[in-house]
């Protein structure tokens, strides 16, 4: 009697080792980018929150970091530009774009409503923003829409099956004519 594996079961068994690695390998690679995309959302929260007391003190708001109460320094790894603070860049990223996180800013529409918008950047798969509106606790992932790892991953955030089902983003784009003064 002879005892060991032929070659086809050694073969069906190489199939099924590399299907199950396929899925396990896309499977860690949204758990990872979840992760990246926890410390942005982090970010959206403490931003609105900041944007909301300062906003209590001074009525007004400011696209500046370093004015709110977030115990953030001019700090130039974190920054784009020192002097303004305008864009916050979560751990991984530099303000040349490089690395693997967010570029996380705030932004007004065409109603004066405020918006922590963070941009995925250094990123050459993932390209999506994270809208989270003044005052309200959700968070909109917006993909580009010709990128279909953005999709993929907005749908899978907000919970939906088809792309029409997405939500769409809460900001009125301001027209080119038109500025806002801050």
């Amino acid at each position: 009697m002879k005892q060991g594996f032929t070659l086809m079961e050694l073969i069906f068994v190489i199939i099924i080792v590399a299907v199950l690695s396929t899925f396990a390998v896309q499977t860690y690679i949204k758990v990872i980018e979840r992760a990246t995309m926890s410390d942005a959302v982090n970010m959206l929260a403490s931003g609105a929150t900041a944007q909301e007391r300062y906003f209590l003190q001074r009525n007004a708001y400011t696209n500046k970091w370093t004015y709110l109460d977030l115990g953030l320094n001019n700090d130039p790894q974190v920054f784009k530009n020192e002097d303004t603070s305008e864009v916050y860049y979560t751990d991984g990223t530099s303000p040349d774009d490089t690395g693997d996180g967010f570029a996380i800013s705030f932004q007004f529409d065409f109603y004066r409503r405020g918006f922590v918008v963070a941009q995925r950047v250094g990123n050459e798969k993932y390209t999506y923003k994270l809208i989270r509106p003044f005052g309200q606790g959700q968070v909109y992932c917006i993909p580009v829409y010709e990128n279909e790892f953005d999709v993929n991953f907005c749908m899978d955030y907000a919970g939906v099956d088809e792309m029409s089902a997405l939500p769409a983003s809460p900001m009125v784009p301001v027209p080119d004519k038109i500025q806002l003064d801050l």
